[in-house]
Parts: structure tokens; sequence; C-alpha cells
């Protein structure tokens, strides 16, 4: 009785975690360039993936343009995990100009799944980039665009990632994260950094005197 009872609390805790992974945003930005092929006096429309992140952030629309990509997420299977519409315009507000590249971006939902990241123009696909492997590697090294949202088994929710996650948000707990005993470089002033790097002692109790036993720390942090 007691061994299902704590399987049950274990499954519970699993299903709550995947939950709020599966919650994140995969945020996509693209460059968008117009060609022109001399020989055949053809224009051509070519699509580049610059940058791509994993986070908890509200899915947002794009701005306004006068054409669309329809930009994809494959999971595995092969089958489409989300299509979804996003705007682009080679004209710059209030002008005429035709600027031959210009750039969009997309939020959409993240799943632990994802295979192919893919992007249309009228029907025809522009770009196909298997992500995978960027967003998560399973190498149990935290590396590259790895956090702990796209890869929660090689980065630690207080690993350095470029967030700064609260434990309340991922394990439910009723703490701030200067209080989980946890050094994370990405949290400003987190209390459990302190003393985790060497400082001259006549250069700390100088910073100490004018600031505070904290401001140490973040100071050498700030210029190392």
């Amino acid at each position: 009785m007691k061994k299902s009872i704590v399987l049950a609390l274990i499954l519970s805790l699993f299903l709550f975690m995947a939950s709020l992974v599966n919650g994140a945003t995969l945020s996509v930005d693209l460059r968008v360039e117009l060609t022109f092929n001399i020989n055949t006096g053809e224009e051509n429309l070519e699509v580049a993936l610059d940058s791509l992140s994993v986070g908890n952030s509200d899915i947002s629309s794009n701005g306004v343009g006068q054409n669309n990509l329809t930009i994809e997420t494959v999971y595995v299977d092969g089958s489409i995990a989300e299509s979804k519409l996003t705007k682009f315009s080679f004209y710059t507000p209030g002008s005429l100009i035709v600027f031959p590249m210009t750039s969009t971006s997309l939020d959409l939902n993240y799943y632990d799944d994802l295979k192919f990241l893919k992007v249309y123009f009228n029907d025809e696909e522009k770009l196909s980039v298997d992500i995978s492997e960027m967003l998560c590697n399973n190498d149990g090294i935290c590396s590259g665009i790895e956090n702990y949202y796209s890869c929660s088994a090689d980065c630690t929710y207080y690993e350095e990632d470029g967030l700064c996650i609260k434990p309340r948000e991922i394990l439910g707990l009723d703490l701030e994260y200067w209080e989980d005993g946890y050094c994370d470089l990405d949290c400003y002033k987190d209390d459990d950094c302190i003393n985790t790097v060497n400082v001259p002692e006549h250069i700390e109790k100088w910073i100490d005197g004018w600031f505070g036993v904290d401001d140490v720390f973040w100071f050498f942090r700030g210029i190392s």
C-alpha cells in the first residue's frame, strides 16, 4: 500500500514537471532575403535561421507585413506539431524603398519530441532544420543554446544558461532563487553565489565598506 502511494506521488510529480516543460515557448528568429538571378532574371526568396531559444514567456504574435511565411514544427514521427503564419515585408514603414533583406520572429509551443523546423513560402519549402540536437543532445552537458526548459536532462534549473528560474516555478517550493542553496549566475545578486570567487582581502574590505557583502561578488563577476 505504501509503495503504491509513493509511486503515485512520483508519477504525479513527473506529470506535473512534464506539463510545465511542455508549456514552454519556442522563439524563432528568421532572416529573409530577396535575391535576383542575373542569368535567368528571376527573383528568389531565401530563408535562414538566425536564432532559436526556449523559455517560458507568453506566446506573442509578430508585427505587420505584406507577405506570409508558414512555419511548422514537426515531431519525431513526422506529424505536424504546430503550423503558424509569420508576416514580413521588404518595405520600411512610410517608405517605398525596398530593402532585399529583412527579419521576422515568431513564438510557438515547445514540446520535448520536436524534430524539425520547416518554413514555407507560397507552399514551397524554403527551410528545413533539425532542431532536436540543437535544443537537447542528451550528452549530460549543458551547452550551446540548451537550457532547463529545452533540455532538463542536461541543464539544471540553476544552470548558467541565460535564464533566471525561480524554484517556485518548477518545483512548487515556497523559495526564492537566493534561498534554494544553489548559485545561479543568471540571477542578479543570488546570495548563494557569495564566496564562490576568490577576492583579495584588502579589496573585499574596501568594497564591503562602501557597498555590501553581496556586492563584492557581483562586482568581480561583472568585470570577469
